[in-house]
């Protein structure tokens, strides 16, 4: 299967072939399996899809199932699911075993990673006309209802052209200033340039590879895209040799830079310009080597590990946890993590107004509630479920699923001693192990507000998702050296937020609702950013 980061993909001229299909059989025997397995995808099997190769499912049953799941205008995957679990003589006629049938998560993989976006936009493309050609027929088909672009809009072609515009011209103005912000310790003159690196470690994310194993699938890549047979690249030990010189110190300095130059796009987009919400939260990268190196802590058990490194970040998170992460500082231990705290959100008021932070039970500690609220800063934590949490949620109105209590002594019993008051809320619980969620607050509450406080942090905490695609982004390293780890880690957190403005932009140049699925998915934002990988001139 190939990458086609550079290719443009054909129309696949669905209104002919409908109208060919309905030349030659019988009005009374077309349906829209029918018409979805008719279509020739081939142009989208051949050069739409990057990866799947391991799937026990082909790449032509997933296109002709997305084609089927626009055909009927099943807006969720889970319906899509849903019916070919019901209806297993549809899943047969699309081409996929009855035996085996994906289940959503596997069309959701193919659908968001594996399909390229221009795969995905020819899908829908297809699907449209499809669906007009039908409309303008009068045929008693079950397909999505036909809505007719508006005479002064666009068109919905005319909307995805101007989607891919605004991405790569975001995206290519953004790598230009994000590169040249970054200086590798290159000894002279070299054959390979910062940004070769750059975007060898750019696809090492978008393959989540190791560095050798990753630069050799880079440079198939590369010749499919220069159409060269053997393209000039950098070596993954050669990256692995540049990143190691550098003071993880100096690393942090330089993401708090070029952080801040991204910010100011997003600024001069108008973004963030009222006050925001925070998520302070610990993101914890597994280590496997010698616990008793620089840095090195002890976690969460996590993929076989109880060591790795932490750090501490703060976000702007906006509806459905969405995030643009501020700043990032690493930790050792509970005191680093208390100080990390104010430090954090002092930063963040270097660029925007504070409205409130939320943070989840690992920062439910009493010394470090009196230094926020002697700060003056309005917090919403997750709390531990205690003897008093446990009483409150019992004793809850019959018919509230939330109750809070005003004025509730929080107290460190051991030194540092610490003592204060807030306002304790207690909710339904998130899974069926938790009986209840607990939180505390310096805000004023009411029932009503200790409700919306709970639907807030539900709605806007969403980090385990914003983490997971930030993960997205990040190569994979079996180095001790603690200046590559700091490096993979940071250089995945800009991209993760150039993710983030790239989809904002976007959404604020299409009108896409905030509440969508977001258009640039991060696999697009990687291949778009290899897509401007040039090789160096043979010697």
């Amino acid at each position: 299967m190939n990458d086609a980061s550079s290719t443009t993909l054909p129309g696949l001229d669905a209104r002919q072939q409908v109208a060919a299909l309905l030349d030659e059989a019988d009005e009374s025997d077309i349906d829209t399996v029918r018409i979805a397995t008719s279509i020739d995808v081939s142009p989208i099997v051949r050069e739409g899809i990057d990866g799947g190769d391991r799937s026990p499912f082909s790449a032509e049953s997933m296109v002709r199932a997305h084609l089927y799941r626009h055909l009927r205008g099943l807006d969720f995957i889970q319906d899509l699911s849903d019916g070919l679990q019901d209806t297993p003589s549809t899943a047969r006629k699309l081409g996929f075993d009855p035996a085996q049938i994906p289940d959503r998560s596997v069309l959701s993989r193919w659908w968001n990673e594996y399909f390229i976006s221009e795969a995905r936009d020819t899908i829908e493309s297809a699907a449209e006309e499809i669906v007009e050609y039908i409309h303008d027929q009068a045929l008693p088909l079950d397909t999505a209802a036909y809505e007719p672009d508006p005479p002064s809009g666009e068109s919905s072609r005319t909307k995805k052209r101007r989607k891919k515009q605004k991405r790569k011209e975001v995206l290519q103005n953004t790598r230009d200033w994000l590169y040249s912000g970054i200086e590798l310790h290159r000894e002279g003159p070299t054959r390979y340039s910062d940004n070769d690196y750059l975007d060898l470690l750019a696809h090492l994310g978008l393959e989540n590879s190791f560095a050798n194993n990753g630069a050799e699938g880079f440079k198939d890549e590369v010749a499919d895209i220069v159409e060269e047979d053997d393209p000039s690249v950098p070596t993954g030990d050669s990256l692995i040799h540049h990143l190691r010189k550098f003071d993880p110190d100096e690393l942090f300095t330089l993401f708090d830079e070029l952080n801040d130059r991204l910010f100011q796009v997003a600024k001069e987009h108008g973004l963030f310009d009222k006050p925001v919400d925070l998520a302070i939260d610990e993101n914890a990268v597994p280590f496997y080597g010698d616990r008793n190196l620089p840095m090195v802590t002890n976690i969460k058990p996590k993929a076989g590990t109880s060591y790795g490194y932490k750090f501490a970040t703060i976000c702007i998170v906006g509806d459905h946890g969405r995030r643009f992460t501020l700043g990032v500082v690493p930790v050792t231990n509970r005191e680093e993590m208390r100080a990390s705290v104010l430090d954090l959100i002092e930063r963040a008021e270097e660029h925007v107004t504070v409205k409130q932070v939320y943070m989840d039970r690992g920062y439910y500690d009493t010394q470090l509630v009196v230094d926020l609220q002697r700060a003056g800063y309005p917090f919403i934590i997750r709390a531990q479920i205690t003897k008093k949490s446990k009483e409150l949620w019992e004793n809850r109105p019959e018919d509230k699923d939330v109750n809070f209590e005003l004025g509730s002594t929080m107290e460190r019993k051991t030194k540092p001693y610490a003592k204060t008051k807030v306002n304790r809320i207690v909710a339904a619980g998130i899974s069926e192990d938790d009986s209840h969620i607990a939180f505390i607050t310096n805000r004023a509450i009411t029932q009503e507000s200790a409700e919306q406080i709970v639907e807030d942090y539900r709605d806007r905490w969403g980090s385990e998702t914003s983490f997971r695609v930030a993960g997205d982004f990040r190569a994979k390293t079996t180095s001790k050296s603690y200046a590559v780890r700091v490096f993979y880690y940071l250089f995945s957190m800009l991209l993760y937020n150039v993710y983030i403005l790239t989809n904002a932009v976007v959404r604020q140049a299409l009108g896409i609702p905030p509440s969508d699925t977001p258009p640039i998915t991060a696999k697009d934002v990687l291949r778009e950013l290899r897509r401007f990988f040039t090789p160096p001139p043979s010697p």
